[in-house]
């Protein structure tokens, strides 16, 4: 399963960028309660209540109703000042500059994407209880996870580890050979280490070490178990909001492959 953010990084990190605003001009509709009240006239353009409501959100990023009075009427007069600047912006013609223009096109292409990924994942994600129920299926068919107390001891060649055996043949305690010769990894799971040294770990009880010395692409270890425990596993509440990340993600990914394929892309570079 692909984790979200990970095929398309830099483009989501953008469009949720973007889509903070897109939750702010919607959070900004739900709170509307004087949306026809003009708050200010501005060399005759009237700024509506919605308006400042919604420019309150995106500055203090809190509902106006949540702001004091001396605050909102800071805001308010910032709100009638940027006004004034924008409409001295369009009299001198600014708003026709090349520049300008390509980066008021730039912001509209990012806030429709952003919008349109949120609708496909809004319209897409399953309900919590089918996710809940798929998680605990997972659960159920993957056994219980485990984690090792591992100590190895690595060379370059499987000739050299022939010097190893003969210590341990000899009664040498493996942690203290260990100690001197090797490295302690402390506790690990079979994810966290490559894996032919992960198949030769689960397969030793504790207090046992391989018998014949295990290649990687590190090179060749003889490896010790001096502990084997079960891991607790995150409740459905605790791995919630991961498990809604991936299935979100999946859903861009599907989104986006699907627009992909469909489409005639042709590259120049």
């Amino acid at each position: 399963m692909r984790v979200f953010g990970v095929r398309y990084r830099g483009l989501m990190c953008l469009l949720v960028a973007v889509g903070l605003l897109l939750v702010t001009v919607t959070h900004a509709a739900e709170n509307v309660i004087h949306s026809g009240d003009v708050v200010a006239t501005v060399n005759g353009k009237k700024i509506s209540h919605e308006t400042f409501e919604f420019y309150a959100l995106r500055r203090a990023n809190q509902p106006l109703q949540q702001l004091g009075t001396d605050e909102q009427k800071q805001l308010l007069n910032d709100l009638v000042t940027l006004e004034l600047i924008y409409q001295d912006a369009q009299a001198k013609g600014y708003d026709k500059n090349p520049e300008v223009v390509q980066v008021l096109e730039a912001q509209r292409q990012d806030i429709l994407s952003s919008f349109s990924i949120r609708q496909e994942v809004m319209a897409k994600t399953p309900p919590e209880a089918e996710i809940r129920a798929r998680y605990e299926a997972q659960l159920k068919s993957a056994g219980v996870p485990k984690e090792y107390k591992i100590w190895h001891i690595h060379r370059e060649t499987e000739a050299e580890t022939a010097a190893v055996f003969d210590e341990l043949k000899k009664g040498t305690d493996f942690i203290t050979l260990a100690t001197a010769k090797g490295e302690n990894l402390g506790w690990v799971t079979a994810q966290q280490v490559v894996g032919p040294f992960a198949d030769a770990m689960m397969k030793l009880a504790p207090g046992n070490y391989t018998p014949s010395a295990v290649k990687t692409e590190f090179g060749w270890h003889v490896i010790f178990v001096e502990q084997v425990r079960d891991i607790a596993r995150p409740s459905f509440e605790e791995a919630k909001r991961k498990l809604m990340e991936r299935e979100q993600g999946e859903i861009v990914d599907a989104y986006i492959d699907r627009l992909q394929s469909a489409a005639k892309i042709e590259l120049s570079l």
